[in-house]
């Protein structure tokens, strides 16, 4: 008994995961107690990491920190700052925009069994990030309105802590398969909610609930939690996942397969262009009406992942491949925006349109008011006498000049 009690005391006082969770960071420098720090990329230092820390300001200058677009990602349980999915993410949305991305380094564990110790800091670790970013509000000029946060599986409901302490101001937060296991039927108050910022997207990959058997229930929460949840291939499963897809390798990092998919295709979306219709979702009350093809179109378009429309609210489902690239086009849906290519023509159809409307308006008066316009126009335009002749013996002309003999 006694050397029982003797082992439980060595674990709590000697174990580093445990003894972190019991006195939290022993950092004199760092005011917080589970996030350790924050690590900046930019477009002019994309592969080198900068180390941000709460009330530095002189980290802030040496990482020459700039108020513009900012995307702060929350890694989930077991994860690192720098897990590859992140430095993908990375990568993914420097080369799509100018913007700063800021990686969450916290304490997430070592080991599976930690889940339950770990699983309470995600409230502290969001109201301390949302501490740092009103500091870099303070100290940089960086808006709330350019804050995006994004978070996998704790992280996720991490990020939602974050907008809770932001009272909700925050434009967009997007939940990664957010964790399921002790947030189910939890009250909105204690995990990711859509009223956390403007806006709330969530992708679910691996969503269920199977009682009694929590280690063996997916990793996911398989309830709505957003303004607009997606659920891909219906949320539990992927079929990249499967026996012939190339999930496992593309998820990497010792995530589920299924649960990591849902960074993967989030990653995906950024390469493509509202103009395309790859990640098109539509709202369908659920899999199986999906799969029914019983779901219309949606007008405006929504798009699961980083294209993803605020004004659009609801829940909607989509398909995707077993290999990469794992974007589906739908044939039989409208894009939601044009390409360039198409903005170009639309713009010269119009300049077409008004031309010959203002043609037509100078040639009608000419007809009826007798005035000499298009003779005008003609010696400003050094146009040759047949142009005009061959418009003079046009049939159209020739019905105006009857109806208005007629009217004489």
């Amino acid at each position: 008994m006694a050397a029982g009690f003797s082992l439980v005391l060595a674990v709590l006082f000697f174990h580093p995961s445990l003894n972190s969770f019991l006195v939290g960071s022993t950092d004199p420098n760092n005011p917080f107690y589970y996030v350790r720090n924050f690590h900046l990329w930019t477009r002019r230092h994309p592969h080198q990491t900068r180390d941000l820390a709460m009330g530095s300001r002189s980290a802030l200058a040496a990482a020459t920190f700039q108020s513009k677009q900012t995307y702060v990602i929350i890694h989930g349980f077991l994860g690192s700052s720098t897990d590859n999915w992140i430095q993908s993410l990375k990568d993914a949305l420097l080369q799509r925009e100018d913007c700063n991305v800021v990686s969450v380094n916290w304490s997430a564990g070592s080991t599976t069994a930690e889940y339950f110790l770990i699983q309470p800091r995600v409230r502290t670790v969001g109201a301390e990030v949302g501490q740092f970013l009103q500091f870099l509000e303070d100290a940089a000029g960086l808006t709330t309105q350019q804050i995006h946060v994004i978070g996998h599986s704790l992280g996720a409901h991490a990020a939602g802590f974050v907008g809770k302490a932001l009272n909700g101001t925050l434009p967009r937060i997007t939940g990664l398969d957010p964790a399921g296991l002790r947030f189910h039927q939890a009250e909105d108050v204690d995990r990711l909610h859509h009223g956390d910022a403007v806006f709330v997207d969530v992708i679910h990959t691996h969503g269920c609930y199977t009682l009694f058997k929590m280690w063996e229930d997916c990793f996911g929460i398989d309830e709505n939690l957003g303004d607009a949840d997606f659920w891909p291939n219906g949320g539990e499963s992927q079929p990249a996942c499967e026996q012939g897809g190339d999930g496992a390798s593309s998820v990497k990092d010792g995530s589920s397969c299924n649960h990591g998919m849902a960074y993967v295709l989030y990653i995906e979306s950024i390469n493509y262009m509202p103009s395309s219709t790859h990640f098109l979702a539509r709202q369908c009350p659920s899999w199986k009406y999906f799969n029914n093809k019983s779901c219309p179109c949606g007008h405006p378009a929504q798009y699961m992942g980083f294209n993803a429309d605020s004004r659009v609210h609801g829940v909607f489902y989509l398909n995707t491949s077993m290999t990469a690239p794992y974007g589906l086009l739908d044939s039989h849906c409208s894009a939601g925006a044009f390409t360039l290519v198409q903005i170009i023509g639309l713009l010269l159809l119009s300049v077409l349109l008004v031309l010959l409307l203002l043609l037509v308006a100078l040639v009608l008066i000419q007809q009826y008011f007798g005035l000499p316009i298009l003779a005008r126009v003609r010696a400003r335009l050094y146009m040759e006498d047949l142009v005009w002749h061959g418009l003079g013996n046009s049939p159209s002309t020739h019905i105006l000049n009857s109806e208005k003999a007629v009217d004489t």
